[in-house]
């Protein structure tokens, strides 16, 4: 029986680095959608800046066509004004140049405001790339390593279950593996080891001295009535080593 005692404790330790890859596994999907988000959201701000940057740029550009225009028109119309006969028809005149006038002034107070507030946004942007580009970079390089380690951890996986399946066929008592198994579908570790005070190290449940005794005997597998985990003694199983 201690032989079968070792041998679980064997299944126990790979089921245990099983879990442990499982776990490394399972995580890696969701590092790579927080990374991803967060490469998303420091990208939607570069790109954000720089969309504001566009738009000021173009209203800039409308602004200073208008301006340079309305200038040609006003030039062209006041060389006009002097050949006009009627005094309605010249005051009309004047009228339209003074209103044209007023535009452009209007649209050049613009332009002065727009000025400062699109160098300022020119300045953020390489603020913000300067910040971020870095940690984007790093954010994506760390993304290929999670895909690639979740590669390996794929065939290492499947390595370990391999060596589980070998691991299960030096336990020939087949009632005692099903009962293993079946704890091992409920809670991990499925073996606990007693302490010297008859207690189980797992659940912390304290065990009948008589129980304490037949697990020392090894006669029959005894379990934790707490935990139902299969127990064993280390320094007894340490001597049948």
């Amino acid at each position: 029986m201690k032989e079968t005692l070792l041998s679980l404790l064997k299944l126990a330790e790979i089921d245990g680095r099983i879990n442990k890859l499982k776990d490394e596994q399972d995580e890696i999907p969701r590092q790579v959608k927080d990374d991803s988000q967060d490469i998303i959201t420091r990208q939607d701000l570069i790109e954000k800046t720089s969309r504001d940057i566009t738009e000021k740029e173009l209203t800039k550009k409308t602004l200073t066509d208008f301006i340079q225009e309305k200038n040609q028109w006003v030039t062209s119309r006041e060389d006009l004004v002097k050949d006009i006969k009627t005094n309605k028809e010249y005051q009309a005149a004047l009228k339209e140049v003074a209103t044209a006038k007023k535009e452009i002034k209007d649209k050049e107070t613009a332009l002065q405001g727009l000025v400062p507030d699109l160098e300022a946004k020119v300045t953020e942007l390489a603020k913000i790339k300067d910040e971020n580009t870095p940690i984007i970079d790093t954010l994506k390089s760390k993304i290929l390593q999670y895909k690639l380690r979740f590669e390996d951890l794929k065939l290492e996986l499947a390595k370990t279950r391999q060596e589980r399946s070998e691991a299960k066929k030096n336990i020939t008592n087949k009632d005692i593996l099903n009962y293993y198994e079946k704890i091992h579908t409920r809670i991990e570790p499925a073996i606990a080891k007693v302490d010297n005070n008859c207690i189980c190290t797992e659940c912390g449940t304290h065990l009948l001295p008589q129980t304490y005794n037949l697990v020392a005997v090894g006669k029959e597998i005894q379990t934790c009535n707490g935990c139902k985990r299969i127990i064993y003694i280390e320094e007894i199983l340490a001597e049948a080593g």
